[in-house]
């Protein structure tokens, strides 16, 4: 078997080859060819699938004679990427005549992207396709039924009408139509011949075009060595495609290009499965076009170029010219090469094989137990990483690599007494009621006993029998963010809402939750950037608790699936039903507010509601008395942070129609950030709820709307065991959440009220909560200096602890514990002193 990659002399093109002998007969021999920028493909499916015979030269059961392949590729912002919207693919029988193709074709193979999800429809036996693929091309019309036997499968219309948006539609028997829109039109074109007058033998030659370029090119030949007995596979691919979508032909000059050669796959439900690892790898680099044959051409004489074009319309066609293209090419393609060779030392760009040698130069060891990406990030921010030694955020970034258990570090020098009150930032979910809107009365701290985790952004909701729900975010001991829930009224203690999602990854955050009743559940909607990327994520969870384990809670549901960030959801259901989700998105570069909407369990296409100059953010939705749709947010203007609404109404043929959008005027001269907008009905009487600094610090404020406009603002007051805040305007409270309750309010809001008790003081007997937290991982109380160096004497102020979360069946925690103290001990600047815990108890 040979495997290779070779340069072209032609700029941005590489050429595969491979040759394969077996001892067995394979009508279409199983080969993949798998192409990477950065390293080769480990896996058949890790990379970009640059050949597969099984996939384009037909069916392996039932050789085709020539196939077909249209796809679309769409602009399209809300699909995911830009990519392909759908494939057309037709197997045919026979050899195509000479203009035209076979009516009949063996299969037909539809696959529909609508920016969510994929819809695939396999035909089999076609009988009845008098106008097939064949009339695919510019300026034509196709209209299908497609039969297998009897049985009606279908109708696909196909549009290419000049100066009109390119569609396609099918519709499938008995289903709604699917229809998708796209820009760029790619074609896949084999032609297969018999050859030899043995069954198997043959030879195929195929072309990958977009227009008129031609992305890739290539052949493959089965045949029988009838000397040695041998099966003999050939592939020799011209690569010109794109390393992105909607990029024109060509690969990235001066980059290198890695390909794996996949062999001989099995059986499988969906296809041949190829296994793991590559049968063989081989790179080459891309070189580029640096115009030197015109470079050439300007150093001839002018008359020589007079007489060679002497006109105008003749212009890039003259016999020198052309000439000189011949050494220009290979100037191109020596300059080329000669360039790249900086590229061998480019972290992103050499096989893994070479990057333990490119680390050894900056005096890092990798660790090659650990993936490609992050053996290659680990050099890459190896310097950065230096730098950050003896610092908590460097101790964060190196233990990791160590050991993969959750952890907590803590600088006790925090603990040390001081005789000055330092400012504190704590913050804690306080609730309230309120008669009037204005007065949030009986405040109490709800959740947050450990002042060091963060917690914020409440959402409240009513389910059952007027139990009243409350979800917010926190962060937990191992660091992550995740969302809780919590019933104000009620006794049951607070529960973690995804306990059963096994996310352990301290980098991973769920976090702003929505909620709402949805039929017989509530559901409750949060960004989170578990799968890589901020999305709106969605679950159920049961409308009645009763205390006990909640449950049950449904799967966490990607409702976005975006390269850019989809966060802060917010959600209203109408009167008839249909729910509407709002989420702000940087997608089209700006931050805007989008949305879905929902009816049944169908979710429409995501829709951009506003056009922001900078940043539309924080999304806010309720119905007034009459049931429509308020939308409310946050946007970024010249003058600071501004409230704008935007009421959901029809046009002239029905469909939904946002009005223009509102400012909800602030003080006039001053640049005050109005945010994170809540709005409720109340006593029939639409009330709207935002934090605001427009007084120095950050407080709640509230208004109406009453006879057509809104009330002024007006600051809420807290009432703490009801008397007025005693610092009402040095307390920070932001993220107001409300709900209808008792003929007035419930009320939740993040504050740092509490803080206050966390600043230096006296210590106080008589504060169970400061009793508890003695010696523990929470603890808040401030402590004179310790002068031991024991494993008992924390409270120091070169001291830092590193509390480990420990598994209660792995045998080998000594030795873990020990390898991480080692691992960590080179970067350990000799002015701080490590205390290691298993839980509480610390580490000999």
């Amino acid at each position: 078997m040979s495997f290779e990659v070779l340069q072209d002399l032609h700029a941005r093109r590489l050429v595969v080859t491979a040759e394969h002998a077996r001892g067995y007969l394979d009508p279409i021999p199983g080969v993949r060819v798998v192409r990477k920028l950065d390293h080769a493909a480990a896996a058949p499916g890790g990379g970009f699938v640059l050949f597969d015979a099984h996939r384009q030269l037909g069916d392996p059961a039932a050789p085709a004679l020539f196939c077909r392949r249209l796809r679309g590729l769409t602009a399209n912002t809300a699909v995911d990427g830009g990519l392909v919207e759908f494939e057309l693919w037709e197997a045919h029988p026979t050899a195509p005549p000479p203009e035209a193709l076979s009516t009949s074709p063996s299969h037909v193979h539809l696959d529909i992207w609508n920016g969510t999800q994929l819809r695939s429809f396999r035909f089999t036996g076609v009988t009845n396709a008098a106008q097939s693929v064949q009339q695919f091309g510019l300026s034509t019309i196709f209209n299908t039924d497609y039969y297998a036997g009897d049985d009606y499968l279908g109708r696909a219309a196909f549009w290419i009408e000049p100066g009109q948006a390119r569609r396609l539609t099918f519709t499938p028997d008995g289903q709604p139509p699917v229809t998708v829109y796209y820009d760029v039109e790619e074609e896949w074109r084999a032609d297969l011949e018999l050859t030899g007058g043995a069954q198997g033998q043959y030879q195929a030659a195929f072309t990958w075009t977009r227009g008129d370029q031609t992305l890739l090119a290539g052949t493959i030949v089965n045949r029988l060595d009838a000397d040695r007995g041998v099966w003999s596979l050939a592939v020799e691919l011209a690569d010109a495609a794109p390393s992105r979508a909607g990029a024109p032909a060509g690969l990235d000059p001066q980059s290198y290009y890695y390909y794996a050669l996949f062999l001989d796959p099995q059986p499988g439900e969906d296809g041949p499965q190829y296994a793991a690892p590559p049968a063989a790898v081989a790179s080459a680099l891309a070189t580029g076009e640096f115009g030197e044959a015109e470079r050439l051409y300007r150093q001839l004489p002018a008359i020589h170029r007079t007489y060679d074009e002497p006109d105008p319309a003749v212009t890039g066609q003259g016999q020198l010219r052309r000439f000189l293209q011949i050494f220009g090419g290979a100037l191109d393609h020596a300059r080329g090469s000669a360039e790249g060779l900086q590229r061998r030392n480019d972290l992103f760009q050499v096989d893994m094989a070479a990057v333990p040698r490119l680390a050894r130069w900056i005096g890092w060891d990798v660790d090659r137990t650990s993936t490609g990406g992050v053996q290659r990030n680990d050099v890459l921010f190896a310097s950065e990483l230096f730098a950050r030694v003896g610092t908590v955020g460097g101790l964060k970034a190196l233990i990791p690599r160590a050991l993969g258990w959750s952890f907590t570090i803590r600088e006790f020098a925090d603990n040390v007494f001081f005789t000055n009150a330092r400012p504190t930032r704590e913050w804690d979910v306080w609730t309230g009621s309120s008669p009037d809107g204005e007065v949030f009365g009986q405040a109490v701290a709800v959740v947050n006993p450990n002042p060091p985790r963060l917690a914020g952004r409440p959402a409240l909701v009513i389910g059952d029998f007027q139990q009243l729900w409350m979800f917010w975010h926190q962060l937990t001991v191992g660091g992550r963010r995740e969302l809780w829930a919590r019933w104000p009224l009620l006794g049951f203690p607070a529960q973690l809402v995804a306990v059963f999602d096994g996310i352990s990854d301290p980098q991973i955050a769920d976090e702003c939750p929505a909620a709402l009743v949805d039929g017989a559940n509530l559901r409750l909607f949060w960004s989170s950037n578990r799968a890589g990327t901020w999305d709106i994520w969605t679950r159920t969870l049961p409308k009645n608790y009763q205390g006990g384990q909640l449950g049950p809670i449904g799967a966490a549901e990607r409702l976005t699936d975006h390269a850019a960030d989809d966060r802060n959801p917010a959600a209203v259901r109408e009167p008839g039903g249909r729910l509407w989700l709002f989420w702000q998105s940087s997608r089209r570069g700006p931050c805007d507010i989008w949305a879905r909407t929902r009816t049944g369990s169908v979710w429409s296409e995501p829709r951009r509601i506003t056009t922001a100059a900078v940043a539309d953010q924080m999304p806010a939705a309720a119905l007034d008395q009459n049931g429509a749709v308020h939308l409310f947010w946050s946007a970024t203007t010249a003058d600071g942070c501004k409230l704008y609404e935007s009421v959901l109404g029809a046009n002239l043929e029905g469909d939904d129609q946002w009005s223009p959008p509102v400012e909800l005027p602030g003080p006039p001269g001053l640049a005050s950030r109005d945010e994170a907008p809540c709005a409720v009905l109340l006593q029939n009487r639409l009330r709207l709820y935002w934090h605001s600094n427009r007084r120095g610090n950050w407080q709640i404020w509230t208004r109406e709307f009453v006879g057509g406009a809104w009330t002024e603002p007006v600051q809420v007051e807290q009432q703490i065991n009801g008397q007025p805040h005693p610092n009402k305007h040095m307390v920070a409270a932001k993220e107001p959440a409300a709900v209808p309750w008792n003929l007035g309010l419930f009320t939740a809001w993040r504050s740092q009220h509490r803080a206050e008790a966390f600043a230096s003081r006296t210590f106080n007997t008589a504060d169970p909560a400061a009793l508890a937290a003695l010696g523990t991982v929470t603890d808040w109380n401030h402590y004179t200096y310790d002068t031991g160096r024991d494993l008992a004497d924390w409270y120091a102020t070169d001291t830092v602890g590193v509390h480990f979360t420990v598994p209660q069946d792995d045998p080998l925690v000594a030795d873990k514990l020990q390898h991480v103290q080692d691992f960590i001990e080179p970067y350990r600047p000799a002015t701080v002193r490590i205390v290691w815990f298993a839980g509480m108890d610390p580490v000999t």
